[in-house]
């Protein structure tokens, strides 16, 4: 099993409004993801589900930007898996987020997202160097 933890500070209060009629104002934001990963048995030649990388996170996120002087605030949720296409290491992976941001305070709106991730990655023999030809 392997976890991460990151942090990321932004100094958005250095930013402009040029809009005369919003009401929004910049602060510094910062964002905490977290994550991680696990495999069972990444080398077994009989069981299909020990060689899957099951994968789990989330993330929230101050971004900075207030709207009639209520916060809008970034947190989602994501879990995933990477399926091995070959006895290799090649794997096809698939996520899946949801997440909320914004308030309905003050007459502000909330917004619920989804997003599904699909990719492929090829790490086999493809990309190893010959030494003949």
């Amino acid at each position: 099993m392997v976890c991460r933890v990151e942090y990321t500070a932004t100094q958005n209060s250095k930013l402009n409004n040029h809009l005369q009629t919003a009401t929004s104002s910049f602060s510094n934001g910062h964002k905490v993801s977290f994550g991680g990963f696990y495999t069972p048995h990444h080398i077994s030649f009989t069981n299909y589900l020990s060689r899957v990388t099951y994968r789990a996170g989330g993330k929230y996120e101050k971004t900075g930007l207030a709207i009639n002087n209520q916060e809008v605030n970034d947190f989602s949720v994501n879990i995933g898996v990477g399926l091995p296409i070959s006895r290799n290491i090649s794997n096809l992976n698939i996520g899946l987020e949801y997440g909320q941001r914004g308030t309905k305070s003050a007459g502000l709106i909330r917004e619920n997202y989804f997003n599904l991730s699909i990719g492929l990655s090829f790490n086999d023999k493809w990309f190893t160097k010959r030494r003949f030809e």
